[in-house]
């Protein structure tokens, strides 16, 4: 009787499904492996190929590789908790997710933190090796330490929200353009001048200043008081 009740309930499209999340999870982990190695390469191929980078496509591929990667963590996370709330013991996820994908990820993810992208130190060599092979100075140089500071507010951010804030990119050619547009209106004498237009709006250049100064620079971006 059991059996045709079940039977039953499959023709009316109401049998009872065994929920097996330790199975979904494993698909969702190949996902988020895939997922984080593709966003990563989206730095090192925008910037290791092709000749000369400037400073400004330099930081405009790292926000955009940490743009995809904030949305492959953001979506194992969600995979995370779907499991936990469909009942995934603690150790379970230890097997089938924390070993997998390890400790310190699994810890970020459990805990809803954007783990930005860090440049290895085969990336920083391979900057250099171009960059000796040119004949030129390595343009990494001049962006390694705003990217540093940023890499560090990024740490802070919330998978919970939809997306990463827009970041405003301080070595963009509009505002090197907007900057020399004011240095025009400078007097040669700027000590003994005042009262000249833009003489309150002249900023010192991003890479020029002192790290806290950088760092102030940065948290406006994220709105941080």
């Amino acid at each position: 009787m059991n059996e045709l009740g079940n039977e039953l309930a499959g023709m009316i499209g109401a049998r009872a499904i065994k929920i097996e999340p330790e199975k979904a999870i494993s698909y969702k982990i190949a996902d988020y492996s895939r997922g984080t190695r593709n966003s990563k390469s989206l730095f090192t191929r925008s910037v290791l190929r092709g000749g000369i980078k400037t400073p400004e496509e330099i930081y405009n591929a790292y926000l955009n590789t940490n743009e995809a990667l904030f949305k492959v963590q953001k979506t194992m996370a969600d995979d995370i908790n779907a499991a936990k709330i469909l009942g995934m013991s603690e150790d379970e996820m230890e097997t089938e997710v924390l070993d997998r994908i390890g400790s310190t990820n699994y810890d970020f993810l459990s805990e809803n933190i954007f783990r930005p992208m860090k440049i290895t130190t085969s990336t920083i060599d391979s900057f250099q090796e171009i960059a000796d092979s040119l004949g030129i100075s390595n343009p990494l140089d001049s962006v390694i330490d705003p990217i540093s500071d940023l890499e560090e507010i990024l740490g802070e951010y919330s998978l919970k929200n939809k997306n990463l804030p827009k970041i405003k990119n301080p070595f963009s050619s509009s505002i090197i353009s907007d900057t020399l547009g004011l240095v025009e209106n400078i007097p040669a004498d700027v000590a003994n001048t005042s009262g000249f237009i833009g003489q309150g709006a002249i900023n010192i250049p991003f890479t020029e200043l002192p790290q806290d100064q950088q760092l102030e620079k940065l948290d406006k971006v994220f709105n941080r008081n």
